[in-house]
């Protein structure tokens, strides 16, 4: 008799083991399906700020030795201060005037030799392909000098040296009498200092 109580004590205990079990697993189950979907939060994006106008260093060029006078710099952004490299000289140009604000030049023996005189007047096809390009002869019947800014006289080491004076982005208009005696003096002047062994940089631009 003990021994029946007792198996069925044991009965008893394993079904009650299987109900917890299982009740145990349906309440995972039931917390598992009711548990909130995770949901992915986007990414705010931000703008990237707007990167400042570069600086360009004046160790870029010789010309550039004392500096860049207007803080000129080789972006279309910039088109009335556009900063224009050249191995015989730096300028800046302004795209509304259709001139340069300024010209730099180094100016020493080295510049100097035998190429003559290229005359060969004609826009400066390195400028943006949007930006105004003066012709020769616009300056026709105008009673004004297409007037050199970096001398042709100053850049007579080579053919390419001489013809790169005759861009019209090196031209300003200039009155003959200015062009042929005032300036023409300053730069004969200028020459004679280089051939006493001087090394000259030009032009300065005060405020």
């Amino acid at each position: 008799m003990i021994n029946l109580i007792c198996n069925l004590f044991l009965k008893f205990m394993r079904l009650i083991n299987r109900f917890q079990g299982l009740a145990v697993a349906t309440a995972l189950i039931a917390l598992l399906g009711c548990s909130p979907a995770v949901t992915q939060v986007p990414t705010p994006t931000t703008e990237k700020p707007l990167q400042p106008t570069p600086i360009v260093p004046t160790s870029i060029s010789p010309h550039l030795l004392l500096g860049n006078p207007s803080s000129a710099t080789p972006t279309k952004l910039t088109p009335d201060n556009y900063l224009m490299v050249k191995n015989q000289y730096a300028l800046s140009y302004n795209n509304s005037k259709g001139t340069a604000n300024w010209v730099a030049w180094q100016l020493n023996k080295s510049w100097l030799g035998n190429a003559d005189r290229q005359n060969n007047f004609r826009p400066d096809d390195t400028l943006p392909t949007n930006f105004l390009r003066v012709t020769p002869t616009i300056y026709s019947g105008s009673g004004y000098d297409r007037g050199h800014i970096a001398p042709s006289g100053d850049r007579t080491k080579t053919v390419d040296d001489n013809s790169s004076t005759f861009l019209m982005t090196n031209m300003m208009p200039q009155t003959p009498d200015n062009n042929r005696n005032t300036w023409g003096n300053l730069e004969d002047y200028c020459r004679e200092l280089v051939s006493l062994g001087k090394e000259l940089y030009g032009p300065l631009r005060l405020p």
